[in-house]
C-alpha cells in the first residue's frame, strides 16, 4: 500500500490495480509479489462492492490463512469502509457504506477450517452430524486417533481377522502401523497409490547372500577384527553374525538379512573405503564386481518386491482403519480440522439443494494467501461458486462472474508440509482464464527500498530459475516505489569463519553475538549506517528502536540461542516458534507441586518441591532437616533445633502445599490454582523476573490456567489434569506453545523462523543460523495431483533404534516418488528463501558460514559475494555505568574479552597464559613445600568447587565427585589433562569431599553468600604490545570473582600441600605474579576497583 506521505507516483502496474477497484463483474486471481499490497487491494474489492451496491456486507465471506490474518483483514476492512464514508459522496452509496458498518459483523473473515464448520452448523442433519458437534485439534486430535486406532485392531482380533496372521509372518505387527494410519488420516482425500505386487521368492537372493560372504574377496580382502571399518564392512560383520546366531526359516528373516546391507548399496562406491582392507585389489573388485553383482541385481530387487507385497497386505488393513476411525468420529461429534473440509465438501457435492442455498447466502468469496490453500479448500469455493449446481466434479464447474476474487503469490508457496500443492494454484489459474475470469499481477513493492528491491531481483531470479512448473512458481521482479536508499545495496553480510567441528550451536553462539552487538550499537545511534541518508532513502534511525529487528532462522534449532544473546544483553524481545509450553520452567514448577500434593506419601515431588523456585530451600537445609529426624512430609511437623529462620522456611513451605490441598478440595481446579499461585506470590514474581523474560514467565502461567480450565470443562478430575501436564513436559510437544504478556508490543526485536514470519515485514531483517541443515531430509510421502488423477505414495516406517525410522513396506514405483518429491522440497527452498528475504523494508543482513557448506542461505551466496560486511560494533568497550564505581556486568565483560579476542587474531600474535607469566617471573628452582596431588586432581577440586559455588551440586556430594573423577580419568573434562599422570583414586575422591567441607567451613563461604555479585571460572582474554615480539594475547580463567561493598575480590584456588608457614609462604610467594596479573587486566577490562586478590588452598592453613 502506497505512504501517504509519498507524492503519487504513476504505478507500472496500475492498470491491474484500477480492474480491480472498478470491474467488479468478473472473476479475478491476483499474483502479488512481496509488499506489492495484495491484503489492501482484496479490501478496496471489498469496499467497491459495498458502495456500488454490487453486494451487501452480509452476502460476503474472506477466508483468510489464519485467524491472526482475519483479525488484521477485519481491522482494515472497518478502517477502509470508515475513510469510504465521506460525507461529500453520493448519498445513496454512503448509505450503502454506513449499512456495512452497521453489519460489519455479519461479513465472515476467518479461516478455512471455521469457514466450513458454519456451513456445517447450517445443515447438520444434511451433512450426517449431530448438531452439537466439536472440533479437535493438537494433542486431543493425537488421542482421539489413537484410541480409534486401539479400538479396531482389538476388533479385529476378536473376529479373526487373517490378515493380521498374514502381517505376523510378514514381520509386521499392529503397532508397526499406527504412525502409517495417523499419517494417512490427513490425507484420506487421496486414494493410495495401487500396489499389488506378488511375494517374491528369497532362494536365490539367499544363495547369492552366501556366496558374496563365502568370497575370497571377503574372506582374505577383509581383516578378522578390523579398527577401521567402512560400511561395507559393519555389514559383512553384522550378516555373518545373523546368518551364525539365526537360521533363515522365513521370508521375513530373508528380507531382515538382507536389508543388513542397504545403506552400503547407497552411493557409486557402494560405502568401500580401500585403505581400510588388506588387499586394495580384492577391495577393488569387490566394490566393482561382486558387490553391485550381489546388490543390485539380487538383493535390491527381492528387498523391493518384498516391502512392495508388505504393503500390499498393510494398506487395506490401514485403509478400514482410517474409515472406521472417521466413523467413530462422526458418531462421536468430535470433528479434526481435516474433518471439516471434507464434511463441508461432501455436503455441497452431494447435496444440490444445500449447494444453491448457501451459493445464495454467499454471493461473493475472496480467499487470502491463496498460493497456500488447502487443495479440499480449492474444491469447496468451486461448488459455492460454480453455476452447474448439479455437476459433481468441482474441475468442471464455471464461477458466476463476480463471484470469486483470489490472492496469492506462487512465489511465496511455502506450506507444502501443511497440505498446500502449489499444482492446485496452477489449475484453478487456468480453470478461471478459461471460464471468463482475468489474472492480474501487482509487483509494486510498497515494502523494501529501491536499491533492495534490485538487489532482490538479481538474487533470486537465477535462484527460480533453477527448477520450472510443476514444481516451481515463475519468476516476476519487484517494481521500486519507495526511495533508492542512503546504499548500493542496502545488504550486508554477517561471515563466520570456519570453526573445528562445524559445531551448529557454536557458529550460531558467534552469528549472534554480531547481530546482538550490532543491535545493542543501533539502539544507542552508534553505527555509521545511521549517518546515511536523509528522509525515505535512511536504512535505520538514530536511534533505533528494537521493534526494528527481525531475527529470522531456517528452523526452530537454534532459535534459544539469539533469544538468549538478546536476553543477555537487556535489549527486550518476543520471540515464537521456540520451546513448547512442556519445557517451561513455570510448568515443570506447577507440576511439581501438584504431584506433591496429589502424592502425599511420595517424597520425591516433595522433595523436588521443596528444592524447586517455591520454597527455595538448598540441599544443606533439607540435610540438616533430615539429620533433626524430619520427616519428609508436607503434613508432618518440622523437627526441633533447627535454625529459627530455617524452621520458618520449612513451614512456608508446608503451609502452601496444605493450602493448595484445602483449595484443591472446595474450589475448581482452575480457581484452585489461582489461589495457589497468588497465595505463593509466583505469578507476581514471573511478573517482575529480572531477566528479561517476564513476559513469558507471565504468559506461561496464563496459558497454564487457561488448559486447567479447559480441562476442568470437559470434566477432568486432578489425576487426569496431572497426567496432561505430565505428559507435555515428558513429551516436550510444540504443539501448546510458550506465551508471553507483551505479544502486542511493537517495541520489541522479533525472533522467529521463515514459515512464522510469513505477512510480516521490519526495517531490519537478520537470516540466521547459516549452517542449519536440519530441515534437509529424506521425503515422507509424496502427493501427485494431476489431470489423471491424484493419489498418495507414502511408505510404512518403523522405529528403529531412539532416533532412526526405516521403510519396511513401500508402495510401487516409491524411489521414484521419493526423488520427484525431493526436487518439489527443494524447489519450496527457495520460496522459503525468497519470503525471508523480503521482509526486510531497509537493510537485509545475511549470515554466511565457510564457503564449503550447505546451509538455507546458500543460493544468495554469488549475489551477496560483493556485498559489504556489517560492520563490528564500534563501542564494546564504553561501558554505560549508573555510577562511577559499578562495574559492568558478566555478560558483558565476556562480551569486551571475546571481542578484543577477536580482533587480536586478524593480525600475527603471540599467545600466553596467565600462569605462563607466573612461571617467568618465579622460577622456583627449590620449593619448601610438599608438592600437591597432581593437575588431576586440582581439576577435580575446581570443578567441585565451581558447582558448590553455583548451588549446582546434588544431595548427594560423594557420588558427583565420583562422576567427575571418572569424567576426568577418561579425558571427557579438559583434553589438555597430562595422560601420563595416574588416575584419580578413591582416596582422591574422599580428599575432595574434605576439601569442600573445608572450604563451606571457611569464612570466605559465608562471604559469598552476602556478596552482590558471584561468578566461578571467569574466563578472560587481553592483547599487548610486546614490543619487538609483536602483539600477543594473555589469556586465563579466574576461579571465583565476587563482588561487595569494597569492591572486587580474586581468588585462585590451589590444591598445593601447605603443612608449615614456611611452605604457605612459598606458594603465595610463588603464585603472587599470577594474582597481579589477574588484578591488573580484570581493572583493565571492567575499569573497576579491585578490593584484593588472593589465594585459597585448599589443602592449608585456608582449608
Amino acid at each position: 500500500m502506497p505512504d501517504a506521505s509519498n507524492e503519487r507516483k504513476t504505478l507500472q502496474d496500475q492498470a491491474a490495480r484500477d480492474i480491480i477497484a472498478e470491474e467488479l463483474d468478473c472473476n479475478a486471481m491476483v499474483f502479488a509479489g512481496a509488499g506489492a499490497g495484495k491484503t489492501y487491494a482484496l479490501v478496496q474489492r471489498m469496499v467497491a462492492l459495498v458502495r456500488t451496491g454490487a453486494c451487501e456486507v452480509d452476502r460476503m465471506a474472506a477466508i483468510t490463512f489464519t485467524r491472526k490474518a482475519a483479525g488484521e483483514m477485519r481491522v482494515r476492512f472497518f478502517q477502509a469502509l470508515r475513510e469510504a464514508a465521506d460525507p461529500s459522496i453520493d448519498p445513496e452509496e454512503r448509505g450503502r457504506i454506513d449499512a456495512a458498518l452497521d453489519r460489519i459483523d455479519q461479513c465472515f473473515m476467518g479461516t478455512i477450517h471455521s469457514f466450513c464448520g458454519r456451513l456445517i452448523r447450517t445443515r447438520p442433519i444434511e451433512a450426517g452430524l449431530a448438531p452439537g458437534f466439536s472440533e479437535v485439534e493438537g494433542r486431543e486430535e493425537a488421542r482421539l486417533l489413537r484410541d480409534t486406532w486401539d479400538r479396531f485392531v482389538e476388533q479385529q482380533y476378536q473376529k479373526g481377522d487373517s490378515r493380521l496372521e498374514a502381517l505376523r509372518d510378514a514381520g509386521l505387527v499392529p503397532n508397526d502401523l499406527y504412525a502409517f494410519f495417523r499419517d494417512r488420516c490427513q490425507y484420506s482425500d487421496v486414494p493410495l497409490k495401487e500396489t499389488d505386487t506378488p511375494k517374491p521368492d528369497f532362494e536365490s537372493p539367499v544363495k547369492a547372500l552366501k556366496e558374496f560372504l563365502d568370497s575370497d574377496a571377503i574372506l582374505y580382502g577383509m581383516p578378522r577384527n578390523p579398527r577401521e571399518r567402512d560400511k561395507l564392512m559393519d555389514a559383512v560383520l553384522r550378516a555373518q553374525g545373523f546368518l551364525k546366531n539365526n537360521k533363515v526359516t522365513s521370508d521375513a528373516d530373508a528380507a531382515e538379512a538382507l536389508a543388513i546391507f542397504e545403506n552400503a548399496g547407497r552411493g557409486s562406491s557402494y560405502c568401500v573405503t580401500l585403505k581400510h582392507w588388506l588387499d586394495r585389489g580384492k577391495a577393488k573388485s569387490i566394490r566393482d564386481e561382486l558387490f553391485p553383482a550381489f546388490w543390485d541385481q539380487a538383493a535390491a530387487p527381492a528387498l523391493r518386491a518384498w516391502r512392495e507385497y508388505q504393503y500390499g497386505l498393510a494398506a487395506g488393513f490401514v485403509e478400514d482403519a482410517v474409515n472406521y476411525s472417521a466413523r467413530r468420529r462422526l458418531e462421536d461429534g468430535k470433528l479434526t480440522f481435516q474433518d471439516l473440509l471434507l464434511r463441508a465438501r461432501d455436503l455441497l457435492r452431494e447435496n444440490m439443494s444445500v449447494r444453491e442455498h448457501l451459493q445464495s447466502r454467499y454471493r461473493v468469496l475472496f480467499v487470502d494467501e491463496f498460493q497456500d490453500t488447502d487443495p479440499i479448500q480449492a474444491e469447496i469455493i468451486f461448488y459455492l461458486t460454480g453455476q452447474e449446481t448439479s455437476e459433481r466434479d468441482w474441475r468442471k464447474l464455471t464461477p458466476r462472474p463476480g463471484s470469486l476474487f483470489l490472492v496469492g503469490d506462487a512465489k511465496q508457496s511455502i506450506y507444502r508440509f501443511r497440505r498446500a500443492d502449489i499444482a492446485i494454484g496452477r489449475f484453478v489459474r487456468a480453470r478461471l482464464l478459461n471460464t471468463g475470469g482475468k489474472v492480474l499481477q501487482l509487483n509494486t513493492s510498497f515494502r523494501s527500498l529501491g536499491a533492495l528491491c534490485r538487489w532482490m531481483n538479481g538474487a533470486f531470479a537465477p535462484v527460480f530459475a533453477e527448477d520450472s512448473a510443476p514444481r516451481q512458481a515463475a519468476f516476476e521482479p519487484l517494481l521500486e516505489y519507495r526511495p533508492e536508499g542512503a546504499d548500493a545495496y542496502c545488504v550486508r553480510k554477517i561471515t563466520i569463519p570456519k570453526l573445528r567441528g562445524n559445531n551448529r550451536a557454536a557458529i550460531a553462539q558467534q552469528d549472534a553475538r554480531r547481530i546482538v552487538s550490532f543491535i545493542a550499537q543501533a539502539l544507542r545511534g552508534r553505527t555509521t549506517l545511521q549517518g546515511l541518508g536523509n528522509g525515505g532513502d535512511i536504512l535505520l534511525k538514530t536511534p533505533a528502536s528494537p521493534g526494528d529487528f527481525l531475527i529470522l532462522t531456517r528452523t526452530k534449532g537454534q532459535l534459544a540461542t539469539y533469544m538468549g544473546a538478546l536476553e543477555e544483553a537487556g535489549i527486550p524481545y518476543v520471540g515464537e516458534g521456540g520451546d513448547g509450553l512442556g519445557e517451561s520452567e513455570e510448568v515443570q514448577t506447577v507440576l511439581t507441586l501438584l504431584e506433591a500434593v496429589l502424592n502425599p506419601g511420595n517424597p520425591v515431588p516433595f522433595l523436588a518441591f521443596l528444592r524447586g523456585p517455591l520454597a527455595g530451600l538448598s540441599d544443606d537445609m533439607l540435610y540438616a532437616y533430615r539429620e533433626a529426624g524430619g520427616i519428609f512430609h508436607w503434613n508432618a511437623d518440622s523437627p526441633k533445633g533447627l535454625p529459627e529462620d530455617m524452621a520458618r522456611r520449612f513451614c512456608e513451605a508446608k503451609g502452601l502445599l496444605r493450602h493448595a490441598g484445602e483449595v484443591f478440595v472446595t474450589l475448581p481446579p482452575a480457581a484452585a490454582l489461582q489461589s495457589v499461585l497468588a497465595e505463593s506470590g509466583y505469578l507476581a514474581l514471573a511478573t517482575a523476573h529480572p531477566d528479561g523474560n517476564a513476559p513469558f514467565r507471565a504468559g506461561n502461567l496464563i496459558r497454564l490456567l487457561a488448559l486447567v480450565q479447559g480441562w476442568a470443562a470437559e470434566g477432568y478430575p486432578w489425576g487426569w489434569i496431572v497426567e496432561e501436564l505430565r505428559s507435555l513436559v515428558e513429551e516436550s510437544s510444540k504443539d501448546v506453545a510458550q506465551m508471553s504478556v507483551e505479544f502486542g508490543r511493537s517495541d520489541v526485536v522479533r525472533v522467529m523462523n521463515v514459515h512464522q514470519a510469513k505477512g510480516l515485514e521490519a526495517p531490519v531483517v537478520f537470516l540466521t543460523d547459516s549452517y542449519d541443515t536440519s530441515y534437509e531430509k529424506d521425503p515422507s510421502h509424496h502427493v501427485s495431483r494431476s489431470d489423471e488423477g491424484a493419489w498418495l505414495s507414502m511408505p510404512i516406517r518403523k522405529q528403529w533404534g531412539s532416533f532412526q525410522r526405516r521403510i519396511v513396506a513401500q508402495p510401487a514405483g516409491w524411489e521414484a516418488d521419493q526423488t520427484e518429491e525431493a526436487r518439489f522440497a527443494q524447489a519450496e527452498e527457495a520460496r522459503l528463501l525468497y519470503v525471508a528475504a523480503t521482509r526486510a523494508r531497509n537493510l537485509l543482513v545475511v549470515s554466511v558460514y565457510d564457503t564449503s557448506v550447505r546451509g538455507p542461505w546458500t543460493p544468495l551466496r554469488s549475489a551477496l559475494a560483493n556485498v559489504p560486511e556489517l560492520e563490528s560494533a564500534p563501542s564494546l568497550d564504553e561501558p554505560e555505568r549508573t555510577t562511577p564505581d559499578d562495574g559492568p556486568g558478566h555478560a558483558e565483560l565476556l562480551e569486551r574479552a571475546g571481542e578484543r579476542l577477536h580482533r587480536a587474531k586478524e593480525a600475527s600474535y603471540a599467545l600466553r597464559s596467565v600462569t605462563g607469566e607466573r612461571e617467568e617471573a618465579t622460577p622456583a628452582p627449590q620449593r619448601p613445600r610438599k608438592q600437591g596431588r597432581g593437575v588431576k586432581y586440582g581439576r577435580l577440586v575446581h570443578q567441585l568447587f565451581e558447582e558448590a559455588v553455583r548451588g549446582d551440586l546434588p544431595d548427594n556430594v560423594p557420588a558427583r565427585v565420583h562422576r567427575m573423577a571418572e569424567a576426568i580419568n577418561r579425558g571427557a573434562v579438559d583434553a589438555d589433562l597430562p595422560w601420563t599422570e595416574d588416575a584419580l583414586t578413591p582416596e582422591d575422591e574422599a580428599m575432595a569431599v574434605l576439601a569442600l567441607e573445608r572450604f563451606k567451613k571457611a569464612p570466605l563461604w559465608e562471604t559469598l553468600q552476602r556478596a552482590h555479585e558471584v561468578y566461578t571460572e571467569v574466563p578472560l582474554a587481553v592483547s599487548e604490545d610486546s614490543g619487538a615480539e609483536g602483539i600477543s594475547v594473555v589469556r586465563g580463567v579466574i576461579d571465583l570473582v565476587y563482588r561487595d561493598d569494597a569492591g572486587w575480590h580474586i581468588i585462585d584456588y590451589k590444591t598445593d600441600r601447605a603443612d608449615t608457614e614456611e611452605q604457605t609462604v612459598a606458594v603465595r610467594k610463588e603464585y603472587q605474579p599470577q594474582l597481579d596479573a589477574y588484578t591488573a587486566y580484570w581493572r583493565r577490562l571492567t575499569g573497576a576497583s579491585v578490593a584484593d586478590a588472593k589465594i585459597w588452598l585448599a589443602h592449608g592453613p585456608d582449608g
